[in-house]
């Protein structure tokens, strides 16, 4: 039974299918990667670099696109740049598996910048169905369905590669991503331009400096979390494949995630939780040790679970920070740039992680994953100077 701070979420109106709706629209982004690599491998015939150059020009079109894409949104509102953008995403992974390589390749980065931001929008749509006092209980919800989707997208790609061709599996994840923006166009999320975020009204400079920087020690702790998360992932499987278990992989992801939504569950009802920053150390810093416990596959689920425990409220509670900066009119943005962050670190992970694990042993995977992210959370925690970059625009721009 939920507690009761989940059943009041719940029982609002609309919170219901929206949890549905966005849930069924993240699973085919959640599939991208897989469906792309067996795509590549088997149809095509061409090896790991091609798919992951492939993915990976995608994956950098999202980050580039993402604060556009959600400054339209506040600009135009979310059904208009919701249909254009799901007609050219659908359009193009309908056509990825039947284009010539070198065609889908540059057109994978034009078809990033136009990705539909399913995850930003949800959250978006949470936060403006719900009243302040229960945010962060809907936030842990939409956090914990998106846990979900990517136990079960991967594995229903992998079903459908299997059973039919991985070019089908292309062909499936266009007409999710057409069903799914189409019933958002139809439903008429609650996310217009004039949306009202927690940082309107006057604002004293004072105030808009520590605004300000709080925005940019979130994003740069985000990064790292989500570094450190990814790269956690690469050296799970690293560690699997030395010790001969990969054949359990599936089960220790399982296992990591039912963690995180656990955390996730408890981090919802707490009315004074921890302070973003102090929640990336401390997920950070419980994957340090994790390498010596990497002998068999329970023992590195087990030792993985503390850190799990912290992902999902880390990654909410950078959520909140970011959605009360956000001005009127800016949230949309605002939430595209925490995205591209995120999509950033992602990109950087795979590499990095692999780099060291290449150069060292899967245990030292870790280390680094977690070094890299407690690094960045630590200098956030210290009011570093960040590049500008990251609060440019009207993300920051409340009362200037």
């Amino acid at each position: 039974m939920l507690p009761q701070t989940y059943r009041e979420v719940l029982a609002l109106p609309g919170v219901r299918p929206t949890i549905l709706l966005i849930f069924f629209a993240r699973l085919p982004l959640t599939a991208v990667s897989v469906s792309v690599t067996l795509h590549v491998m088997e149809d095509r015939g061409l090896g790991y670099g091609a798919a992951g150059l492939l993915a990976a020009a995608w994956l950098l079109g999202t980050a580039l696109g993402a604060p556009r894409v959600g400054r339209a949104i506040d600009r135009f509102g979310a059904r208009r740049v919701v249909a254009v953008c799901g007609l050219c995403s659908a359009a193009y992974w309908a056509a990825a598996g039947h284009l010539p390589y070198a065609a889908v390749l540059p057109l994978g980065l034009l078809a990033g910048l136009v990705a539909v931001p399913f995850s930003p929008l949800g959250r978006q749509l949470m936060a403006s169905l719900v009243p302040e006092h229960l945010r962060r209980a809907a936030l842990c919800l939409d956090m914990m369905s998106t846990e979900t989707a990517f136990i079960l997208g991967p594995t229903l790609a992998i079903l459908a590669a299997s059973h039919f061709s991985a070019t089908a599996s292309l062909t499936c994840i266009a007409v999710c991503i057409a069903l799914a923006s189409a019933s958002l166009v139809i439903r008429k999320p609650p996310v217009a331009r004039d949306t009202v975020g927690a940082g309107t009204g006057p604002v004293s400079r004072s105030s808009r400096r520590r605004m300000d920087a709080a925005t940019r020690r979130t994003l740069i702790t985000a990064g790292g979390t989500i570094f450190a998360v990814m790269g956690m992932e690469v050296a799970v499987y690293a560690s699997l494949r030395t010790v001969g278990h990969m054949h359990w992989g599936g089960m220790v992801m399982a296992v990591l995630s039912v963690a995180s939504i656990a955390g996730g569950l408890v981090y919802g009802c707490l009315r004074r939780p921890l302070p973003h920053g102090v929640l990336a150390a401390l997920m950070c810093a419980l994957l340090l040790p994790v390498g010596l416990l990497s002998h068999s596959w329970w023992l590195l689920a087990l030792a993985l679970v503390p850190a799990n425990l912290f992902c999902t409220p880390t990654l909410v509670a950078g959520t909140e920070v970011i959605s009360n900066a956000a001005p009127a009119g800016g949230a949309g943005e605002a939430m595209g740039r925490y995205e591209s962050v995120m999509r950033l670190a992602v990109a950087a992970a795979g590499p990095v992680i692999g780099m060291v694990i290449d150069r060292t042993s899967s245990g030292w995977g870790f280390v680094a994953a977690g070094l890299g992210g407690l690094t960045l959370a630590l200098l956030a925690l210290a009011r570093t100077r960040v590049p500008a970059w990251l609060t440019r625009g009207p993300l920051l721009r409340a009362t200037r």
